[in-house]
């Protein structure tokens, strides 16, 4: 098995919390969000998930779809490597040009 690839920035509780526009103690439940946690740790939030306006809606609806089978850390490594089926591009990258339903 090969291993993980995690792209940052991360973002902590807090910060993802205000580019979410939601309160700091909700962030843990929003099911289209992916994080990290540690044992000593808070958690921490995948940066690409935001754009100026909040939650990136597209990546959250592929988040969701696959948090049902997949590990948050699975979605996330899986977002940023390059796939074969996107032309050797991205997931993160192929959803705004290929959209959701293209790289799922």
């Amino acid at each position: 098995m090969s291993e993980r690839i995690l792209q940052g920035p991360f973002l902590t509780r807090a910060q993802a919390a205000r580019l979410a526009r939601i309160p700091a103690g909700l962030v843990a439940f929003r099911p289209d969000l992916l994080r990290v946690e540690g044992r000593w740790l808070q958690e921490a939030y995948f940066g690409f998930q935001f754009d100026r306006t909040g939650v990136r809606p597209e990546l959250g609806a592929v988040v969701q779809e696959l948090k049902r089978e997949y590990s948050d850390i699975e979605i996330a490594d899986w977002l940023v490597r390059p796939n074969r089926a996107l032309g050797f591009s991205s997931p993160l990258k192929g959803l705004g040009s290929s959209g959701i339903d293209r790289v799922l």
